[in-house]
């Protein structure tokens, strides 16, 4: 996404097709222990602009979801009382 926003100049929802479309497929399992953890304070201090990307992603996927949810008032019902129920604990 970096390369082809910020170096290819390709506008944000054409870059994320195409970085969707290249990362779409794994072949091989996630094993936690295989996975690299780097804290968001190290993260922002080292490569400060990927973590902009990444809450940008965050944020737009925040948003399809809500508004996925909204089409279906009894589930966002539930989606937002477990939420709830899970933050009072």
């Amino acid at each position: 996404m970096r390369l082809l926003v910020d170096i290819e100049g390709i506008p944000w929802d054409n870059a994320w097709d195409i970085t969707k479309r290249s990362c779409a497929y794994t072949n091989h399992t996630l094993m936690p222990e295989a996975v690299e953890r780097w804290s968001t304070g190290l993260l922002e201090h080292v490569l400060p602009r990927h973590l902009q990307i990444i809450y940008d992603i965050n944020l737009r996927h925040l948003q399809v979801k809500f508004f996925l949810l909204k089409k279906n008032k009894l589930y966002l019902r539930r989606f937002l009382g477990s939420c709830w129920t899970l933050s009072r604990r």
